[in-house]
C-alpha cells in the first residue's frame, strides 16, 4: 500500500531545517549543536533526548489545535480504603472508606489531555442513556470537551471501571480489585454509521484525529474509512492507539501501541533493538504509516518513521513509577498534537515521554498541563543539545 501523504503542517516541517531552528528561539549554542546534529544519523540522534531549551521553546506550539477523538469510551470509578485489618470471612483487607472519585478513562482520557494543554477536543463515541453515561457526559464538558459528537443510545449500557484501592503504609494506595460493568454486545450497524458520520460532519474543523482502540468496536469499519477519507481528501493525519487488530489500520498516518500488544501481532519476541527495528519495519511495511510506535515502559519507546528511519528513546522518569494507568494515552495525545503543529518524530517523542513520565507518578488518569510539561523538562532532559541525555 502506498505510504499516506503528508499533512501539509508536518511537510513543511520535513523541509524546513534551520530555519525551523531559527523559529523555535533557540539560544545560538544551542543552534549551533541543532544544525550539527542535523547531520549525523537518524538512528544516532534517535538515541538521545530532545533539549530541554529546545522542548519549552517549542511547547506553546501545543496549543490552539483541535482534535477529533473517536473510540471506545469508559467511565473509571476509584474507591479508596484504608487497609485496617484482616476479614475473619476470608484472607482479604478490610478497607475504611476514605473516598470515591470518578474519571473518564479509555478514549475519553486523551481526550482530557487534550484540553489540559490548552487546545480542543471533540469526543466521538456512543455510551448509554444511563447514570453512568450522564455522569461521564458531565466530567467530559466540565472539563471543556466538545461532547456534541457523544451519542447516547437506550440500546447501550455506558462501560464502568470500578477500581478498589487500599492505602497503606506506601505514598500511593495499591488497587486489590478491579470491577467491570462492560457492554460486551457489538456496536449496531446504525451506531457504526452514526459515529461515520460525525466523522465526516466535524474533520472539516480539526487538525488531526485519534482513534482509541479498546477493543470495543467504535473505530473500524465504517468509521475507519471515513477517518481514511479525510487524510485522504483534506490532509487530516489520522494517529491510532491500537489495543485490538493493528492490521485493520492499513493506510493511517500514526499507529502506537505497548510492547506485548506489538508482540502478538507481529508473533515476535521483543528484547532487542534489533527486534524493535524488525517489528516496527514490519508494521510500517503492512500499513504504509509514516509513524510507528512501541511504549516499552522503562526502556522507554521504540519508533520508526518513514524518513528518519528506525529511532530509540529511553524514558525520562525510570524510577518514580507508581500507576502505570493512562500513560498510554498521554502519550498517544501528545504524539497526536506533536504532528498537527509538524513537529519532527524526535521532538514530538520526548515530549510525549515527558507526558508519561508525569502521569506514572500519580493516581488514576492524569492530565499533565504545559507547565508541568515545562517543568519535566528541566528536570528530566539535558539542558542543552550539548550534554547527554539521561
Amino acid at each position: 500500500m502506498a505510504v499516506s501523504p503528508l499533512p501539509p503542517a508536518l511537510a513543511l516541517a520535513t523541509h524546513a531545517g534551520s530555519a525551523a531552528i531559527r523559529r523555535s528561539g533557540l539560544c545560538r549554542g544551542c543552534e549551533r549543536s541543532a544544525k550539527m546534529s542535523s547531520l549525523i544519523s537518524a538512528v544516532e540522534a534517535g538515541m538521545t533526548l530532545v533539549p530541554a531549551c529546545e522542548v519549552v521553546a517549542r511547547l506553546p506550539e501545543l496549543q490552539g489545535r483541535t482534535v477529533l477523538v473517536v473510540g471506545d469510551v469508559v467511565l473509571d470509578r476509584y474507591v479508596v480504603g484504608r487497609a485496617s485489618r484482616l476479614s475473619r470471612e476470608a484472607p482479604v483487607p478490610v478497607l475504611v472508606h476514605e473516598q470515591s472519585f470518578a474519571l473518564p478513562g479509555s478514549a475519553a482520557n486523551p481526550a482530557l489531555n487534550i484540553q489540559a494543554v490548552g487546545s480542543r477536543a471533540i469526543q466521538a463515541a456512543v455510551i448509554g442513556e444511563d447514570q453512568a453515561g450522564d455522569e461521564l457526559a458531565g466530567l467530559l464538558a466540565s472539563a471543556g470537551v466538545d461532547i456534541r459528537s457523544l451519542l447516547r443510545s437506550p440500546q447501550r449500557r455506558t462501560c464502568v471501571k470500578q477500581r478498589i484501592l487500599a492505602r497503606g503504609s506506601l505514598r500511593f494506595p495499591q488497587q486489590v480489585a478491579r470491577i467491570d460493568w462492560m457492554d460486551e454486545t457489538p456496536l449496531s450497524e446504525q451506531h457504526v454509521q452514526q459515529l461515520a458520520g460525525e466523522v465526516r460532519e466535524r474533520s472539516a474543523a480539526v487538525d488531526a484525529i485519534l482513534l482509541s482502540d479498546y477493543q470495543g468496536g467504535a473505530t473500524g469499519g465504517a468509521v475507519l474509512e471515513a477517518c481514511l477519507a479525510e487524510q485522504e481528501g483534506r490532509g487530516v493525519p489520522v494517529c491510532v492507539d491500537a489495543q485490538g487488530d493493528l492490521w485493520q489500520y492499513r493506510g493511517v498516518y500514526c499507529i502506537k501501541c505497548n510492547r506485548e500488544e506489538a508482540m502478538r501481532a507481529t508473533g515476535r519476541n521483543l528484547d532487542t533493538e534489533a527486534d524493535y527495528a524488525s517489528a516496527t519495519d514490519q508494521v510500517m511495511t503492512a500499513l504504509g504509516a509514516r509513524i510507528v510506535a512501541i511504549t516499552r515502559g522503562a526502556a522507554g519507546m521504540a519508533l520508526r518513521h518513514s524518513q528518519a528511519g528506525y529511532l530509540s528513546l529511553p524514558a525520562v522518569n525510570r524510577t518514580e513509577v507508581f500507576d502505570v494507568v493512562g500513560a498510554g494515552d498521554t502519550v498517544i495525545a501528545l504524539m497526536t498534537l506533536g504532528i498537527a503543529a509538524g513537529w519532527d518524530v524526535r521532538l514530538l517523542a520526548t515530549v510525549a515521554q515527558l507526558g508519561a513520565g508525569i502521569v506514572i507518578q500519580r493516581l488514576g488518569n492524569a492530565t499533565p498541563s504545559l507547565q508541568e510539561l515545562e517543568q519535566a523538562a528541566w528536570r528530566w532532559l539535558p539542558p542543552t543539545s550539548g550534554e547527554a541525555s539521561a
